[in-house]
């Protein structure tokens, strides 16, 4: 298992924390024996009702656990928990658990309690998805961006003490005499320096430091402990000779056993292989100058891997370890010198956009931290902002920033507050969103700032969205969320009717995306991606539709339509699975053509009352054909199951069901005919079309109506536009008097 930084920096410095909305943090331990922090959140008043059930907010913490397992969603960095009661007093528990990058790792658990066990267990509560996530969100992202902060503070602070105090040992490497006692005293105020800084940070290099500047530090004071003990030896030698002859004896005994050979049981030291070791990498080095940058980026990378090596051999204790306090002093400084020069070309070649060179330096890729993620931002560099991103593993979401002198609470609140014609910002939001940042996120006084992208016209920022449509436009919790936002800042602001009435406008758009993403859900994966595809081309191609689109997108009676074509879709396509595929079959055709006629179409002369006349009436004939597609469908299905015996008479019944048939299918072919490809043919001059495609109202409806569709991201009229209609009818023949069943032509 990982460590978990946050909880090592709560462990350590305890009595410094200070946090919003925290009453009381205590450390307890589970059921299984895992330490974990409780954070006491102070309760506020919170009520959800689900058709017609009320739950109440009764307490809420957050758990900060000791150990996080990426393969195991509940063992994640922090999880959020709730209790509530609902109108008959029973309890219920909220779990949202949370990641190291603050992203969700799981969708929400939410449980009730069995009052006989006490035990919770899990409940369906979907509906609901949306304002469990943004209950958490709300209570736990003002306390993880202060405990970011302070751990960001207190990492910049050791990490300057930490290279201070390499610098002093540095310095006193150089003058090492016969005396190394004050060189290793600098190094153990290193080793403690980056022990401090290891249980903080989410990558080793701290604690293999720790480990190599131990190990140093210890043979360095054998080494001056066993000089000291020969010198005294020496020294009490030369005091002996000069004794009576019985002491003789004594000092020839001594000098025997310093230079006899050593048994088969003892280890032999012989450091020189060691010291050719590390003089030959010193040498390599020094040659590092003469060498293109690709071979500086593998000669480097392989000189930090050598000299890990050479470090490892003074933990195993092997025959070959130094015996020379200049070798470990010069190990210690050819390892101080690789790292400062790969700290200084991976920082050139960053600087200098050489991204593909600078993913070979991974041994310092660690060197990655706030200060290069800020220099990106400022820049607004998106190719530098997604290497780090790539190769450093940062917090997004409630990781406050410093940009010349401003606070700024995420980079994704960065990126909103810059945005402009000057300093455009779409790139470096589309690789936040990439790497798991949130757009919901709220501003000092209102909403989430992502909102207004859906209500702008041409929104400078929506391409970051379209860039990362699985994360943002065609998730359906994303939907959810923004709309759990908007009610909760309703609420919070006691909106009237009318002061609320631009959200609840929002609220009814989201909530016909996420029947449209239910809608499209329906049809096979290709099919969904040919859509989407063809709806970003179509956007990419055609803004002059955009002011009509964001007028229909919340026109109530655009939004009742056509919530009433996607419930009769969803119902007539349930019933067939032959009837799913021909449906699928008619939107390929229509999207195709779609696509083909958005490029050549100039809507700059129609006015918006045309365009929603249009857009009604096309809305209306959609339904017409659904329920005309279903009624087809439940006739040819009773004449699939019926016959009768040869030479009897054809009931009245069965004859009314075929001319139901025939009727039904003329109708439906007239309006296929009607919505078809559009044919060459005269301009009518109420809109001017390319390529001589005939401008007759019912084609320029047609056209009208599926740009809007396309533009607009109506998948749900995508899935209900006509599927390909019966050319024959089913016709029941008589068969002899000892066959079973109907004969089908």
């Amino acid at each position: 298992m990982a460590k978990n930084t946050l909880f090592n920096f709560i462990n350590t410095y305890f009595r410094e924390l200070t946090l919003p909305d925290v009453t009381k943090i205590e450390v307890k331990q589970n059921q299984k024996g895992s330490y974990f922090y409780h954070l006491d959140l102070l309760n506020k008043p919170f009520l959800f009702i689900n058709n017609s059930q009320r739950y109440q907010l009764i307490n809420h913490h957050i758990s900060v656990y000791e150990t996080e397992k990426a393969d195991n969603p509940t063992l994640s960095q922090y999880h959020y928990t709730a209790y509530f009661h609902d109108e008959a007093g029973k309890m219920y528990q909220l779990h949202v658990y949370f990641d190291h990058n603050d992203q969700r790792t799981m969708p929400p658990i939410f449980c009730a309690q069995d009052e006989n066990t006490k035990t919770f267990s899990p409940v369906k509560a979907d509906q609901l998805e949306g304002q469990f996530i943004d209950l958490a969100i709300s209570n736990v992202e003002m306390i993880m961006r202060e405990l970011r902060a302070q751990l960001a503070r207190k990492i910049s602070s050791l990490e300057d003490s930490y290279n201070a105090l390499e610098n002093q040992a540095a310095a006193l490497a150089d003058n090492l005499g016969d005396d190394p006692q004050a060189y290793i005293q600098a190094l153990n105020k290193v080793q403690r320096k980056a022990a401090l800084l290891t249980p903080l940070v989410r990558h080793q290099q701290y604690e293999h430091i720790s480990r190599f500047v131990s190990e140093l530090v210890k043979k360095m004071s054998g080494i001056k402990k066993e000089k000291a003990k020969i010198s005294h030896d020496i020294q009490n030698s030369t005091s002996d000779s000069l004794a009576p002859s019985r002491g003789n004896n004594r000092a020839l005994a001594h000098r025997n056993m310093l230079f006899r050979k050593p048994n088969k049981t003892e280890k032999t030291v012989s450091p020189t292989n060691y010291a050719k070791e590390l003089q030959e990498l010193a040498t390599r080095f020094a040659q590092l100058g003469t060498l293109s940058r690709i071979e500086q980026t593998i000669t480097l990378t392989d000189l930090n891997s050598r000299l890990c090596g050479l470090a490892l051999e003074l933990e195993l204790e092997s025959n070959s370890q130094p015996t020379s306090l200049a070798v470990l002093k010069n190990l210690k400084t050819l390892h101080d010198e690789v790292h400062l020069t790969g700290k200084a070309l991976l920082n050139t070649l960053l600087k200098e956009n050489e991204f593909g060179l600078a993913k070979n330096l991974r041994a310092f890729h660690y060197l990655l931290n706030l200060q290069h993620f800020t220099q990106a931002l400022r820049e607004r560099n998106h190719e530098l902002l997604d290497f780090i991103l790539e190769n450093c593993d940062l917090a997004l979401n409630n990781q406050p920033l410093t940009i010349r002198g401003i606070l700024y609470p995420s980079a994704v609140h960065y990126c909103f507050s810059k945005d402009s014609g000057a300093t455009p910002m779409v790139d470096c939001l589309s690789v936040l969103i990439k790497y798991g940042a949130s757009v919901i996120v709220r501003g000092e006084n209102g909403p989430a700032l992502v909102h207004p992208l859906f209500s702008s016209t041409n929104h400078p920022l929506m391409p970051a969205l379209a860039a990362n449509r699985k994360q943002t436009i065609d998730s359906i919790t994303f939907y959810k969320i923004l709309i759990a936002d908007l009610k909760r800042y309703i609420h919070e602001r006691n909106l009237n009717e009318v002061q609320s009435l631009e959200f609840i406008q929002m609220i009814q758009f989201y909530e016909l995306e996420i029947k449209k993403l239910l809608t499209l859900k329906e049809l096979p994966t290709p099919l969904q991606e040919k859509i989407l595809n063809s709806v970003d081309q179509i956007k990419e191609d055609s803004n002059d539709l955009n002011g009509f689109l964001n007028a229909l997108q919340f026109d109530s009676e655009i939004i009742t339509l056509g919530k009433q074509v996607d419930l009769e879709t969803k119902e007539y396509l349930k019933k067939s699975k032959d009837r799913r595929i021909q449906q699928s079959q008619s939107i390929t055709h229509y999207v195709d053509n779609i696509t083909t006629l958005s490029k050549h179409i100039d809507l700059k002369a129609i006015d918006y009352e045309t365009f929603k006349k249009h857009m009604i009436e096309y809305l209306h004939d959609c339904l017409t054909m659904i329920r005309k597609q279903s009624e087809l469908y439940d006739v040819q299905k009773k004449l699939q199951g019926t016959h009768y015996t040869r030479g009897s008479q054809i009931p009245n019944w069965l004859k009314d069901l075929e001319n139901t048939q025939s009727t039904l299918i003329s109708e439906l072919q007239t309006f296929q005919r009607k919505y078809s490809k559009l044919t060459a043919g005269k301009s009518s001059g109420l809109l001017p079309l390319y390529h001589n495609l005939q401008n007759s109202l019912t084609d320029i409806k047609n056209a009208l109506t599926a740009m809007k569709e396309s533009l607009s991201k109506l998948s749900l009229i995508f899935s209900s536009l006509p599927a390909v209609v019966p050319t024959e009818s089913i016709k029941v023949e008589r068969i002899a008097s000892d066959d079973t069943g109907p004969v089908v032509r």
